[in-house]
């Protein structure tokens, strides 16, 4: 049945404009019926395995702000196709986010008139109070199903989990080092008038202690954790200085008692006199503190001889 949850994951990366995006990878089972995995980057992990039983599957709804964490598919599903096993796996998953069978209110896909019960059940706008023409139905005929999204179900997750991550910056345009909120902090600066807060605000520029290596900036909500899954570096020194562009660094979040690496990027040579790089975080996650960590400029003589960020912007949730 792996191939069909691998065909279910295809199926949710496709929605255009959907703020969500699926990995799979292997995971395992102790004798204490503990799961463990590890997939990089990925938020929360849903867990999918086998039980015995008739063709079919079972999950929870979310809770707490996480999607319900494991899926049953039943052996049953063995003597189907493909498709089967997708539409059973997308049907799974898309209980553990958060929807409700699309007909809850008659069952008519299963050939009944029984009510589940409205409790959370939410009509998403742009989608029909009630349809069977979804994969998210509560019954569906295994033999025939191409296992696709059908009707609204596309347009239901845009809608539910739509694409806005990523748009606007997480940090403030900053006034100062803690105003309007947060803190910014750096390891050390040229002058006064270089200020590691003025690379969070329009015109700014931070410009480090010379001769110090590393040098790192950093920025610190107030307000708890934020996802972060990609960065901006802004150089606008000229191009006589950029030497002083950022070649080697680490993008790091603080867990409350040690930096991790999330992103590490070199030979980020050939800086124009003014311009923005943006960078995909390689192991994204939620921290309330991230920085910069720079180990050497674009200058030959020395690791660091000076570094200079005209704008530090972080994107996501």
């Amino acid at each position: 049945m792996q191939i069909g949850v691998g065909y279910a994951k295809d199926n949710l990366n496709s929605v255009a404009d959907m703020g969500l995006s699926f990995k799979t990878g292997n995971a395992s089972l102790s004798n204490l019926g503990a799961f463990s995995n590890s997939i990089s980057g990925c938020n929360y992990v849903i867990y999918i395995y086998q039980v015995n039983g008739g063709p079919g599957g079972l999950s929870g709804f979310p809770s707490g702000g996480a999607p319900y964490g494991q899926i049953q598919l039943n052996s049953g599903l063995a003597g189907y196709s493909y498709n089967a096993h997708e539409h059973v796996a997308l049907h799974e998953i898309g209980h553990t986010i958060g929807l409700r069978h699309t007909d809850w209110q008659t069952r008519s896909s299963c050939g009944q008139n029984s009510n589940e019960g409205q409790l959370g059940a939410a009509q998403i706008p742009g989608t029909p109070y009630q349809t069977t023409n979804s994969v998210m139905a509560a019954c569906f005929n295994a033999d025939t199903t191409n296992g696709e999204f059908r009707g609204d179900d596309a347009e239901a997750l845009s809608t539910l989990y739509p694409e806005g991550c990523g748009s606007t910056s997480q940090v403030p345009v900053m006034t100062n080092a803690t105003s309007p909120s947060g803190d910014v902090t750096r390891s050390g600066v040229y002058s006064a008038s270089q200020e590691g807060w003025k690379a969070f605000t329009p015109g700014g520029v931070w410009i480090s202690e010379v001769w110090e290596s590393p040098a790192w900036l950093a920025y610190e909500w107030d307000d708890g954790t934020h996802f972060i899954d990609r960065y901006e570096v802004h150089f606008s020194n000229g191009e006589s200085l950029a030497t002083r562009a950022p070649r080697n660094w680490t993008f790091q979040g603080w867990n409350g008692s040690s930096w991790i690496t999330l992103d590490t990027r070199t030979n980020q040579t050939g800086w124009a006199g003014s311009e923005v790089r943006s960078f995909n975080v390689a192991n994204p996650g939620s921290y309330s503190r991230y920085r910069l960590h720079v180990t050497h400029d674009n200058d030959n003589r020395a690791d660091i001889v000076v570094v200079s960020i005209t704008r530090l912007m972080l994107f996501g949730c």
